[in-house]
């Protein structure tokens, strides 16, 4: 019988130890690897959430401007000068740019959460998905953004940011707008051009932090703190302002035209001259308290009776205050659509059927300032015996009250001329 040996043998315990330091190699650096992979998606996320975040600020004051269009102009003829906008009671808690509390990780939107609830929920939705929602109180909206590391949040205009340190947001629109001066309107004149978010990259795998709070664009990218442009949110503000401008110049200068024409087509006797006519700044007839009886032409040769009596006319009692003239001219021409009142930056508008002399510094001048005489035959004559400077054509002014000084060169969406008929 033939035996055969069996000449398979296992591995060395030199070779096992080999294999397992190569494997304890490889495994090390994959781990490594998978720890660096997973620090750098870390910081990726948070970058992106940082970006979102900025993104989120901005869109949530474009609905809070926009909803003030709405909220700060419900008005009746009680309210004073300037007394809608931010200065509304609706509206004098409310600010579309929220601020950062560094202490606290806390960023907070001081809003009126009664008055602009439906935008309110819509910034909780913008927002939470980044920061933290944490409750909200009569006048403020709070959201806690620990988890992203953030170390300021600061908006760029013409007085900042000076420096890289860290501080709190400086609130460009303080709460509540009852100071009694222009700091209760939005300064639109110095809108914020970009928003800054400072915050620390963390680095766990190397235990390292990476400050990025340069705003001030230094010779480190690395560094920077994330900026998001916000130039086409105020050029958005300035378009809804003008569009609004331009449908109440179309209904200021058509109303005019329109009464001038149907007056020239008045049959004699009945009637004023084609001269009378001309003279006769007819839009002021659109401040009637009565649109309807306003329709109604002069039918006598010498008085118009028929317009100057009742509610035909507008008396200057009846446009003593711009709340007044606002109602009356929505009402007569706008279907009673109060936005008008205001800009899109949400501040009150002023309006000034007949431009008597509002020249160079206007911030005196009121729609009951020199208003017309009414209709009559002679209206020449007439007007120089009120004493009445302003002839055809007769102009209207828009103007906010930020846009009031002489030899300033203002925008033309805050300080509007509608030419009337010549």
């Amino acid at each position: 019988m033939f035996r055969f040996a069996n000449k398979s043998k296992g591995f060395t315990l030199i070779e096992v130890m080999v294999a397992l330091a190569i494997m304890a190699v490889v495994l090390t650096s994959s781990l490594r690897l998978i720890n660096a992979y997973k620090t750098n998606t870390a910081v990726t996320n948070q970058q992106y959430n940082i970006v979102q975040l900025a993104t989120a600020i901005k869109n949530n004051a474009k609905l809070i401007m926009d909803a003030s269009m709405t909220v700060c102009t419900n008005i009746t003829s009680a309210y004073v000068n300037d007394g809608w906008g931010w200065r509304h009671p609706s509206c004098i808690n409310t600010s579309p740019f929220p601020v950062y509390t560094i202490s606290t990780n806390v960023l907070t939107y001081n809003i009126d959460t009664a008055n602009f609830s439906g935008t309110v929920n819509s910034i909780i939705s913008n927002t939470s998905n980044y920061c933290t929602y944490t409750g909200q109180t009569a006048t403020s909206v709070a959201f806690n953004c620990a988890g992203l590391n953030v170390t300021g949040i600061q908006y760029q205009t013409s007085t900042g940011p000076t420096s890289n340190a860290y501080a709190n947001t400086v609130n460009i629109f303080t709460t509540p707008h009852n100071a009694g001066t222009n700091a209760d309107f939005l300064n639109f004149l110095n809108f914020p051009s970009a928003i800054y978010i400072q915050y620390n990259k963390v680095f766990s795998n190397v235990g390292s932090t990476i400050s990025c709070n340069d705003m001030l664009n230094g010779s480190d990218p690395s560094i920077y703190a994330n900026r998001l442009d916000m130039t086409d949110l105020y050029l958005d503000r300035v378009k809804k302002t003008r569009d609004n401008l331009i449908a109440l110049d179309a209904a200021l200068r058509g109303y005019a035209v329109s009464n001038r024409v149907a007056e020239f087509e008045n049959v004699p006797p009945n009637g004023l001259s084609t001269q009378d006519s001309i003279f006769v700044p007819w839009l002021w007839q659109a401040l009637a308290t009565n649109q309807a009886d306003t329709l109604t032409l002069c039918n006598n040769a010498t008085t118009c009776s028929s317009i100057v009596s009742g509610t035909q006319w507008a008396k200057a009692a009846q446009v003593s205050s711009f709340a007044s003239t606002w109602l009356l001219i929505t009402t007569n021409l706008m279907s009673s659509n109060l936005t008008y009142a205001a800009d899109a930056f949400g501040n009150p508008l002023r309006l000034i059927p007949i431009n008597n002399g509002c020249t160079g510094n206007v911030s005196g001048c009121v729609p009951s300032t020199n208003v017309p005489p009414l209709p009559q035959s002679g209206y020449l004559a007439a007007l120089a015996a009120a004493g009445y400077g302003a002839m055809p054509p007769y102009n209207s002014l828009i103007v906010s009250p930020l846009c009031t000084a002489a030899g300033t060169a203002y925008p033309d969406f805050c300080r509007w001329t509608v030419v009337g008929p010549s």
